[in-house]
């Protein structure tokens, strides 16, 4: 008789769980807000662009540390190259970790609303992230169980967080189940993947979870004939990317701190300092100037390209702090600057086929760019062993490389140059 149930016959404690929360809302009179949809209108009924909410942003910040950790499995290297086994290795735990990130801002962008089942399932993952991430302080293959029973969890997690729109999401229809339900079944497989693995490496010594991972990028990669009959919040998710490529940054500049300890060269420090600013600018131009916010896609491509940007750009701040260490040989260093440099660039120019039409598919800016990366490919091996000039011809061609961008915006756009009017 007491019992306070709502219209479906469920208590009022489910009730309050699956409400929104404005914790981290700016106003939350402005909005209309479903109660799990995460679909945010204006009162006058139109739909408003989806923004990056701060428990994003927070979630966003344990990556920050996982790959400080990560970064330090080469810390150990202070007069010989790092063997290939290590860097094989440094490419899966990375790949680990941004396969979890994925996952999650592509549910996110899509379903995740401000409930406190949504903040819990957030909560829960970064906890489990972490406890990943410091597992990578000891010796890895020694922690098998450790680091794949958190994976695992996340997964389980994610899967029941599907499962769970899968009942509650209001205005659901029939592409919404089948994204979900694909979700749900892709990860609750790698879940049970990743937790099998755990007897037959200890059996056999055989590692199975890379092989795991890679089949449900490619399950995963399936759902693009359901995202493309109904895109996602391309504005939001280009930003989600934006902020994890502005804390991967961050992270260089705490990994080029090297250079600035007492006794080294001052032009030496400025020299990477200037570098790790032009490479993030050539990012950041690109995304204040020529990006299109608004583009009607699934998103999954240009999500998926940023996975190896951002692995790209953490290994450039490894080579970089190696080549602090006047004791390991140049020329394996020299090689791999240049080539993640390279692939640097090259992966820019697949994102700006998320361009705004007029400056899409631009292959006046395709040839330009390849012909000064091999250019610098052909200069680097001139150089030889000596990382400063190394450095110093990367900050050159980092240069030119965005000099190359504001001149191909300058002439396709008519606008001159302002530093206010192009970088924010």
């Amino acid at each position: 008789m007491g019992t306070n149930t709502d219209g479906d016959g469920k208590g009022s404690f489910w009730k309050k769980l699956t409400t929104p929360i404005y914790l981290f809302s700016k106003d939350a009179e402005l909005y209309g807000q479903k109660a799990e949809g995460g679909v945010r209108l204006r009162k006058t009924g139109h739909e408003e662009e989806k923004k990056v909410e701060y428990i994003e942003l927070f979630f966003d910040l344990v990556f920050v540390y996982s790959l400080r950790t990560l970064n330090s499995m080469f810390h150990a290297y202070e007069t010989e190259f790092p063997p290939f086994s290590v860097f094989f290795t440094f490419l899966f735990l990375i790949m680990a970790l941004m396969q979890i990130w994925y996952f999650t801002t592509l549910f996110f962008n899509r379903y995740g609303g401000k409930t406190i089942r949504d903040y819990f399932s957030i909560f829960f993952n970064m906890y489990c992230i972490y406890y990943m991430a410091s597992g990578l302080q000891m010796q890895w293959m020694q922690h098998y169980t450790r680091y794949h029973i958190a994976w695992a969890a996340i997964l389980l997690n994610l899967a029941l967080w599907n499962h769970h729109k899968m009942r509650t999401l209001p205005e659901r229809d029939e592409l919404d189940l089948l994204i979900l339900k694909n979700n749900f079944k892709v990860e609750i497989a790698e879940a049970a993947g990743l937790l099998i693995s755990i007897p037959i490496y200890y059996f056999s010594g055989i590692a199975c979870s890379p092989f795991i991972m890679l089949a449900a990028f490619v399950f995963r990669g399936m759902e693009h004939t359901y995202y493309k009959e109904r895109p996602v919040d391309f504005g939001h998710l280009s930003e989600r990317a934006l902020l994890l490529v502005v804390l991967t940054f961050g992270e260089m500049i705490i990994g080029i701190a090297r250079y600035f300890e007492v006794g080294d060269p001052l032009y030496v420090n400025i020299l990477v300092f200037m570098l790790v600013i032009t490479l993030f600018l050539c990012y950041a131009f690109y995304y204040n100037n020529m990006h299109d916010h608004h583009r009607k896609t699934s998103g999954l491509w240009y999500l998926s390209l940023h996975v190896p940007l951002i692995m790209v750009i953490n290994s450039i701040t490894i080579i970089l702090e190696l080549c602090a260490e006047d004791e390991i040989p140049g020329r394996p260093k020299i090689i791999m600057l240049v080539a993640l440099v390279s692939a640097y660039y090259i992966l820019l120019l697949l994102i700006e086929w998320y361009a705004k039409p007029e400056f899409s598919k631009n292959r006046h800016i395709v040839i330009v760019t390849i012909a000064l990366l091999i250019g610098y490919a052909f200069t680097m091996y001139l150089v030889g062993s000596i990382p400063v000039l190394a450095i110093v011809y990367t900050l050159i061609v980092a240069g030119m490389e965005l000099g190359i961008m504001v001149h191909f915006f300058q002439r396709i756009s008519g606008r001159r140059f302002s530093i206010d009017g192009y970088f924010g």
